[in-house]
């Protein structure tokens, strides 16, 4: 028999244990959570990874049949919310990755440091993670969301597998880790050198004067293979079971070839000094300087957290060096926030070792940390209560208004004008269609692309990106300018091609010798659509 009395006895611990922050910290979390569900914009590379997930569950791996800029791991991600056609499952997804950064950060930390007093420092990081990912980029609408996540836990993982003595537990420690180090770097390859970095760190600087230098080369070289094991799993495995490895070269070799033109150096250092990058960049040099000004005591707490915070900010360097020699985007400013967060914590733990801050220019008068967070917590509940009146107004108007270029709404509009006009126009006959700019329509009607160009790349070929390209493949269609993709829609285009007024598409279909005619103009209140129809082909 369960004891009541004992239940609610330990109930009571339990609430009696909660703090004014702690709640207000539910109040947050729930005001992001609801925020998160209401707004009705996205990017539209969101669209492309649907797309990529839909056509695995039509058993299509990528670069199979058509050309995708990420590593074939990256459509597994989207299996299920293809196969539910929703963008907040996806959103789940990501919310949940988030939540493993919490758990991370209240039952890892901790452990590291041999201390069980860290939760509110732990609780409050955790509180500005999921806070900075919401209100950057793309929002948590976005693959960067799940592999900094799951960056934050392997990096995690790798520190304490050094720290614990439980043998079991180091082997648990490996294999999840790097499981999660391998799907990080196959989302997003940024993190190989930060990967690199933490494992040094734990191989090498970790324990050193415990451990011979042989070991420190073993555990290194342990870390390295098991991370590649996993990655090859993930990526390389399924073209070998279904024995289409020439097509996984052909799409690692287009992949490999440098197709942006822009600089990376100019655009991430244009966008560093903007609102809001500057604030995330200038508040971690302030960290960095409140580190090197930090006093010298060697206290064992204090000298983890200064190591954690270099580790953090090294990895975080050489992924900019990583960035800077290829492209940058300004939503990569999330591939940052785990590093920041884990140098965030390692600042408070060394400025405020026993929760209370020092201030020296009030006399030294100590000011109990706990107070700091309520009262930022308090403001900032405020601040998203607006936030929060502020998506549910956009939701209500974007269901009459088009999201602009580069992204989409949860409203399908352009969707649901072509497949009303197909299902009344066309019910007889099955009429292949392309949306040449729209990615959407693919996923949400379950039509594949014929072997053409993805959305983004379509706009990048027609806008001159591609034109030094001279790799060809047999699995995938190549064109490298404007004159080239017109020749493919003359040639293999689809039955219907649907593009809107401001496409980059529309000169090659109004071109009498490819084979077109406008068939109609579908319209609502929103926008409009024309439909061209093949009536030639060469």
């Amino acid at each position: 028999m369960v004891n009541v009395n004992m239940l609610k006895k330990t109930f009571k611990e339990k609430i009696s244990k909660l703090k004014i922050e702690h709640i207000l910290y539910f109040i947050i979390c729930s005001i992001l959570v609801v925020s998160c569900f209401f707004s009705p914009i996205y990017s539209w590379d969101l669209d492309h990874e649907m797309y990529f997930g839909s056509r695995l569950l039509h058993g299509e791996l990528i670069w199979t049949q058509e050309f995708h800029d990420k590593l074939p791991f990256v459509p597994f991600l989207f299996v299920i919310p293809a196969y539910f056609k929703s963008i907040f499952v996806f959103k789940i997804l990501s919310l949940l990755s988030i939540l493993g950064v919490f758990f991370s950060f209240i039952f890892l930390i901790p452990k590291i440091f041999k201390s069980k007093n860290l939760n509110d420092k732990a609780l409050f990081c955790s509180i500005v993670y999921f806070s900075i990912l919401y209100f950057s980029y793309d929002s948590i609408a976005t693959i960067n969301c799940i592999s900094v996540s799951l960056y934050f836990i392997a990096f995690l993982l790798i520190i304490y597998e050094r720290k614990t003595n439980n043998e079991h537990s180091r082997i648990a420690c490996k294999i999840i880790g790097s499981l999660l180090a391998a799907a990080v770097i196959s989302i997003r390859p940024y993190f190989l050198p930060a990967f690199g970095i933490v494992v040094f760190y734990a191989s090498f600087i970790e324990n050193s004067k415990k451990i011979l230098f042989s070991r420190k080369v073993y555990h290194s070289f342990v870390w390295i293979f098991l991370i590649g094991v996993f990655g090859v799993v993930l990526n390389v495995i399924p073209y070998v079971l279904t024995q289409q490895m020439s097509a996984f070269w052909d799409g690692l070799s287009l992949l490999r070839e440098h197709i942006n033109p822009l600089s990376a150096s100019h655009d991430f250092f244009k966008r560093m000094r903007k609102f809001p990058d500057i604030i995330l960049w200038g508040s971690w040099f302030l960290m960095f300087f409140c580190f090197v000004g930090s006093n010298k005591e060697k206290e064992a707490q204090k000298n983890v957290a200064k190591e954690l915070f270099f580790v953090a900010f090294l990895s975080n360097l050489f992924m900019i060096f990583y960035m800077l020699s290829e492209h940058y985007w300004r939503h990569y400013i999330q591939l940052f926030v785990a590093n920041y967060c884990l140098c965030l914590f390692s600042v408070l733990l060394v400025l405020a070792p026993n929760n209370y801050f020092s201030i020296s220019c009030m006399g030294k008068k100590k000011i109990k940390i706990e107070r700091i967070f309520s009262i930022i917590s308090l403001f900032f509940i405020f601040f998203l209560c607006f936030e929060l009146k502020k998506e549910i107004h956009l939701a209500k108007t974007m269901k009459f208004l088009d999201a602009g270029d580069s992204y989409s709404t949860t409203n399908n509009w352009k969707e649901k004008l072509f497949s009303d006009y197909m299902e009344k126009k066309n019910r007889k006959n099955k009429f292949s269609f392309l949306f040449p700019d729209d990615m959407k329509a693919h996923w949400v009607l379950e039509e594949g692309r014929h072997n053409f160009p993805h959305s983004a790349n379509t706009r990048q070929i027609l806008s001159g990106w591609w034109k030094n390209i001279t790799f060809k493949s047999s699995h995938f269609l190549i064109a490298t300018n404007s004159e080239q993709y017109c020749r493919l829609i003359a040639s293999k285009g689809a039955d219907l091609i649907i593009v809107q007024p401001n496409s980059f598409v529309i000169p090659c279909l109004v071109d009498p010798h490819n084979g077109y005619v406008l068939q109609v103009v579908l319209e609502n209140s929103i926008g409009k659509e024309f439909v061209f129809k093949r009536i030639t082909r060469p």
